[in-house]
């Protein structure tokens, strides 16, 4: 019915005020388009908020609100894995970092740090064990570029996870470790952890090691 100001307004992750912009829209005016400049934004999950006031006033004015919505800002090495595996992104593919496209259990960054394939469920970082010459043998396939380490605990709700050797580099081909085949006591559980050779990201496999006879 007449003049309102439009403002539309950025927040972090705790609702904080970053950003925002104010357009005088008439009415009837229907679609608007307005840019909100934040330059120094950091990766991560962000907020819009949008309402409307009489001009010139402040949001303790508003006349009325929009929903809130939420945004991901992705680094730009995290799209270019993407645009690598993707190719072209369509409107409803699973492509944030803690979707699983695949449904295989691998979110899609933990798939980009085990350079796996996220659209392809059977290729996912697993942890196999098996006996080779009357010893255990914990194999799995590994990625050049990335780095592996062996965990073990004997008490999953402890969390107490222990080095098991030294890290291991991938090479590309499958990579095995022996262990000790444990002749009493409760079962114990290892984890793989894989990370990046220039980064601290990493992500994991665990499976039981069975007591001797199991």
């Amino acid at each position: 019915m007449t003049h309102r100001d439009l403002h539309v307004d950025l927040l972090d992750v705790n609702t904080n005020f970053i950003a925002g912009a104010v357009q005088r829209v008439g009415a009837s005016s229907g679609i608007q388009e307005m840019t909100i400049s934040h330059p120094d934004a950091a990766p991560g999950r962000y907020f819009v908020n949008s309402f409307l006031t009489e001009p010139g006033q402040t949001w303790t004015q508003a006349l009325a609100w929009s929903a809130v919505r939420q945004i991901t800002l992705l680094p730009a090495s995290y799209l270019d894995w993407v645009q690598w595996r993707w190719g072209v992104v369509l409107g409803n593919d699973l492509i944030l970092p803690t979707q699983d496209a695949d449904g295989d259990g691998a979110n899609n960054d933990e798939e980009r740090i085990a350079h796996t394939a996220p659209l392809n469920p059977e290729d996912v970082l697993r942890l196999n064990l098996s006996r080779i010459g009357g010893r255990l043998v914990l194999t799995w396939r590994s990625a050049v570029d990335r780095e592996y380490q062996l965990f073990e605990c004997a008490d999953l709700a402890s969390n107490s996870w222990m080095p098991l050797g030294s890290a291991s580099a991938g090479t590309g081909d499958t990579l095995q470790v022996p262990i000790a085949l444990p002749t009493s006591g409760p079962p114990r559980f290892c984890r793989l952890q894989v990370s990046e050779t220039a980064a601290r990201s990493h992500t994991d496999s665990t499976t039981p090691a069975p007591r001797a006879g199991q």
